[in-house]
């Protein structure tokens, strides 16, 4: 798994804070604080856009919603997500944890692999999305990675293969397709509007996905 995801390095984008540092004393030294642990080297998370905070936070919503009527999760935004020490320990966007992995989550991170991780592009951060994370989950096995780029305007969603290998679904130019989540279909140009739906336009939204499962 090491060699595998080494190949992802170096961590370009990101400006580095310590170095020499074990997990455990990042978790105590940095917590709170929006970072990542790199096998020893802590980095600071990039700043986000104004679009990826919006989309992040109506995801949030919309997602929550979702779940909760469909099946036991939990869903997390910028939560570290830990495998070894021989692996960067990670805090996505945002990442969804199933009932069956419960068991992974402590009070200061999540014992990967989690099930589903979401990663929002902003200025910056499009190499390490698209590079080094894709890299990292894969060799982990997430089974699925959404990759949203407001800059694009476009979403690639990956789905873990029987070889182990990242494959985009088909027919997600136009929706986001989850392989596992049931009848899940949401249009992306809903999220490149200037206004993104809100409370009651949200549950709408839910209500006619849960509605044809």
């Amino acid at each position: 798994m090491l060699n595998r995801i080494e190949k992802s390095r170096p961590f370009r984008e990101a400006k580095i804070l310590a170095e020499n540092v074990s997990f455990e004393d990042y978790l105590v030294q940095f917590d709170g604080i929006r970072t990542e642990w790199l096998i020893g080297t802590v980095v600071s998370k990039p700043s986000v856009s104004s679009d990826h905070s919006l989309i992040q936070s109506f995801l949030l919503i919309f997602l929550d919603l979702y779940l909760s009527n469909v099946m036991k999760s939990h869903i997390f935004m910028d939560f570290t997500m830990y495998v070894d020490d021989s692996v960067p320990a990670r805090a996505p966007d945002m990442l969804i944890l199933k009932q069956d992995n419960f068991h992974r989550l402590t009070k200061t991170h999540i014992n990967s692999p989690v099930d589903l991780i979401v990663e929002i592009i902003s200025e910056g951060t499009t190499s390490t999305d698209r590079g080094e994370k894709f890299v990292e989950y894969e060799a982990v096995g997430i089974p699925e990675y959404w990759i949203i780029d407001p800059i694009r305007k476009s979403v690639d969603i990956y789905a873990l293969n029987e070889e182990g290998h990242y494959q985009r679904i088909k027919g997600t130019d136009e929706q986001i397709i989850s392989t596992l989540l049931p009848a899940f279909k949401l249009d992306t140009a809903i999220l490149w509007q200037k206004e993104l739906p809100k409370g009651r336009e949200i549950i709408k939204l839910v209500e006619s996905m849960v509605k044809n499962q």
